[in-house]
């Protein structure tokens, strides 16, 4: 159960680089949301 909740975010990103492969679009939504990602999981200092 611990692996699958693990493997979530890899199949996710996954699923979203073939998503911008196919349609170029989603580039942009993906530069967007990696972004959002990012500052999500910044440490606090």
């Amino acid at each position: 159960m611990v692996k699958a909740i693990q493997l979530t975010p890899f199949i996710f990103q996954v699923a979203v680089l073939l998503t911008t492969f196919t349609y170029s679009i989603h580039i942009v939504i993906y530069i967007y949301a990696l972004g959002i990602r990012f500052t999500c999981y910044r440490t606090a200092t």
